[in-house]
């Protein structure tokens, strides 16, 4: 997935970049192209280009040894705030029975309960791991 996200990147960074000079990019002629990218994108979107930019200067500085000033470290767009939303005992009852009718994974209905229960990301429950399991305790760390 990152990979296709740089590479949508690319095509928007390097018409812009291509011919300039990294040791004489401001971080005016970065803000510059935010300005051109925020009338066609979202602040997530440009965060992750000026992203790509940023470590590629990294990686010039740390495998080259460039030491060039860094424009776009401190260019990053305030995202706006994800929506929060929470299953209805309605919607998770459905989950629930569909995943259940689901005989490829005979596990997917614990962990979705497991989930819905604990509050438990799809990171977080797929990285449990039983020494972060206390069930005298029945508690999750």
């Amino acid at each position: 997935m990152r990979k296709s996200y740089d590479k949508e990147s690319l095509k928007h960074l390097f018409p812009v970049f291509t011919d300039c000079d990294l040791s004489q990019l401001s971080t005016v002629d970065v803000r510059k192209y935010i300005g051109k990218r925020k009338q066609e994108r979202a602040a997530g979107t440009i965060n992750r280009e000026i992203g790509l930019l940023s470590s590629a200067v990294n990686y010039a500085n740390r495998e080259w040894e460039w030491n060039l000033h860094n424009p776009a470290s401190m260019c990053k767009q305030r995202e706006p705030e994800g929506r929060v939303r929470w299953l209805m005992k309605a919607e998770a009852a459905s989950l629930l029975r569909a995943a259940d009718q689901d005989k490829r994974s005979q596990h997917l209905v614990d962990s979705i309960r497991l989930a819905l229960n604990a509050g438990c990301r799809k990171g977080e429950l797929l990285g449990l791991e039983w020494r972060r399991v206390d069930l005298k305790a029945e508690l999750i760390y």
